[in-house]
């Protein structure tokens, strides 16, 4: 049970790195697929640093597994503000 909760945290925690992330590279006032894609893609480089960093701590193993959790996470909140973006709840934010 200890597992899963981690996991389904760090899924979380990715989540809200890819949201914030996009909110910090977007600058156009609707959705932007460049800054989502980017977002993602930092999201990802950082849990692939995460876990090559895990490869040299003693006791701690670097899992393929974990990274791939930790993308889907990121993946999951830039699919959360496509949807939001596509429903026209995604304002614009005040200059």
């Amino acid at each position: 049970m200890h597992q899963g909760i981690r996991k389904v945290a760090h899924f979380t925690e990715y989540l809200i790195l890819s949201l914030l992330l996009y909110r910090a590279l977007n600058v156009e006032r609707r959705w932007s697929l460049r800054a989502a894609l980017l977002a993602l893609a930092l999201a990802g480089l950082y849990a692939v640093s995460d876990e090559l960093h895990q490869w040299f701590v003693p006791g701690r193993a670097a899992a393929a597994s974990d990274c791939l959790i930790d993308v889907s996470g990121a993946a999951a909140g830039q699919g959360f503000l496509a949807a939001r973006a596509r429903s026209g709840r995604l304002r614009a934010r005040p200059a």
